[in-house]
């Protein structure tokens, strides 16, 4: 019913001018090299074509003495297997080289000639990213625990467009965090990978259907490698030195997690002087601190015949140098394959990434672009799709016995709603008369609001002009012409034929001000025109008060003991 077959998944590199496909068959505790392709491309992106002339550039007549003190080799003795890299030209090519006009589609023939000859219909594979295309960073200073995964893959996009000098697409960058311990791990990228960019352009000369699992930096593929072959204790400091035909890579571990990888060496086996450049740059990292302690050198990539291992050797005399081994109890290689492996070392490790075998020891910073993940979203058959297919069969029996569950209710609710309608039926009079009546309420009530809208201060300023017709009674050449009032005072305009009068009239209140007199003529006759505001017309608030009668004896009373109060404005 479950499928046990033993699975296979190809890991495509590009190696140089080389595309390399080294194929594993993995079960359950190891996995085999089975199927190893190799195929020249035809053309490169300006950022993998080599400098093979690079050497040239050297100073002259030293080569022989940087031999000499690096490697201890002298004029009679070889090299190294770095200068065997030249005879790669003569090995077996599927296409011829340098031809010019073609591009990458013609890669993409290539790579589709070499996944026919696997004679499947379905290939999984995982990509790798060559060597420095991939900028991998260590921050420490990001709060991981107080923000969200988007926020602070925003801030490591405005940090990535700050180095970068323009924005990155979200597919060109990925992060972890290191063992839990708030520091991030994060891999960006300038630009499109080229060796994804061929797969997919090979996709529709392809008949079958091709699975990317994942798409690494093989710097992160060396690395993960280091952790699945080798006991890391957490303590240890791990310098992984990668020598390749004219670039070097130097990468740091501590224990098993990344810790740093320097700038590439542009030296490489081609040059004599590689090994005492790998030792200055180690040095200088230890010297100023990054590694506080070196406990082992793996060399994965060319060894010049063993002669960088005893140099490295014997500069650290306490360090552990190593050429790069698998281990035998979960690696294994097909026999007919020979040692041709060993130069498919990341195409290898890439595979392995990619399968379910030692996952956990590959640090799976992914760059695979959404577009292929969204294409590759299919329902996949496995033990729960066939829990599925069991609950589908299902789903009758069950579904005609939730039906008859739910046709149970509704009778019930439907009797429910009939009684309720027979007893809304009984109570419609009722609620006619409740109507009504309510009706007449709020008429009532619009009525009353009218008849306090009308009646406003009406004993306020009856009682008040009766108290001002109180207090002019005894007080004669006295005329009022404007009364102007609001809730706070009271402004009295007038006009007196002596003058002496009109303090007589704001002493009548309990608190005013005679705010302004003037003298004029009218006809021939010398009156006083006066302005006078009154803040307080008694003291009393009980005057005011509805509920309170006052006597027009009592006003007058009023008015006479009406304190002095009254002042004139100079």
């Amino acid at each position: 019913m479950f499928d046990l077959k033993k699975r296979e998944i190809t890991g495509i590199t590009v190696d140089g001018e080389f595309l390399r496909l080294a194929t594993l068959e993995v079960s359950q505790d190891l996995v085999k090299v089975v199927k190893l392709q190799r195929a020249r491309l035809l053309s490169l992106p300006d950022d993998l074509k080599d400098d093979r002339d690079r050497d040239d550039l050297d100073i002259p007549g030293n080569d022989e003495d940087d031999e000499t003190a690096i490697f201890g080799l002298s004029d009679t003795e070889p090299a190294g297997p770095g200068a065997l890299e030249e005879s790669l030209d003569e090995d077996w090519d599927m296409t011829q080289e340098n031809i010019p006009g073609l591009d990458d589609k013609s890669n993409a023939t290539i790579m589709a000639d070499l996944l026919r000859e696997h004679l499947l219909q379905s290939i999984t594979t995982s990509v790798a990213i060559p060597l420095n295309q991939t900028h991998l960073q260590l921050f420490s200073d990001i709060d991981v625990k107080k923000l969200s995964r988007k926020k602070i893959t925003a801030t490591l996009h405005e940090r990535m467009e700050t180095m970068y000098d323009h924005p990155i697409a979200p597919d060109q960058l990925v992060w972890h965090r290191v063992n839990g311990n708030g520091t991030l791990l994060v891999g960006s990228i300038e630009r499109d990978v080229f060796p994804v960019t061929v797969l997919d352009a090979a996709l529709p000369l392809f008949d079958g259907k091709i699975m990317v699992k994942t798409v690494l930096s093989e710097e992160l593929i060396l690395a993960g490698l280091i952790r699945t072959n080798y006991t890391l204790l957490d303590h240890e400091y791990t310098c992984i030195v990668h020598v390749e035909e004219n670039n070097t890579t130097l990468i740091f571990m501590k224990g098993k997690e990344f810790h740093a990888v320097l700038p590439v060496i542009k030296e490489g086996s081609k040059n004599q002087r590689v090994g005492r450049t790998i030792f200055s740059k180690i040095l200088f990292e230890v010297d100023r601190g990054k590694i506080p302690t070196l406990d082992r050198i793996v060399v994965t990539g060319d060894t010049l015949g063993g002669n960088l291992l005893l140099f490295l050797a014997d500069q650290f005399i306490d360090v552990e140098v190593t050429p790069f081994e698998y281990d035998g109890d979960k690696f294994d290689v097909d026999a007919t394959l020979d040692d041709d492996y060993r130069d498919y070392l990341k195409a290898i490790g890439i595979a392995w990434a990619g399968s379910d075998h030692a996952k956990a020891d590959f640090i799976h910073l992914s760059f695979l672009p959404k577009y292929i993940q969204v294409r590759q979203q299919v329902f996949k058959l496995d033990w729960h799709g066939y829990v599925l297919l069991a609950m589908i069969a299902l789903m009758p029996v069950l579904g005609n016995h939730y039906y008859q569950l739910k046709k149970a209710d509704f009778e019930s609710n439907r009797q429910t709603i009939q009684l309720l309608d027979r007893q809304i039926s009984e109570t419609r009079a009722v609620t006619t008369v409740v109507e009504n009546l309510s009706a007449e309420y709020a008429l009532m009530e619009a009525k009353a609001g009218v008849l306090d809208e009308l009646s406003a201060n009406t004993l306020k300023w009856s009682r008040t002009l009766q108290l001002i017709n109180a207090a002019t009674e005894g007080i004669n050449s006295l005329w009022f012409t404007n009364f102007q009032g609001s809730p706070e005072n009271l402004i009295i305009q007038g006009t007196s034929l002596y003058r002496d009068r009109i303090p007589q009239i704001s002493n009548r209140f309990h608190r005013a001000t005679l705010q302004q007199v003037t003298e004029r003529e009218e006809r021939g006759i010398i009156v006083y025109d006066f302005v006078l505001l009154v803040n307080e017309v008694v003291d009393d608030p009980d005057f005011f008060d509805p509920e309170k009668a006052i006597l027009p004896e009592q006003v007058l009373e009023l008015t006479e003991t009406t304190g002095t109060r009254g002042t004139i404005r100079q």
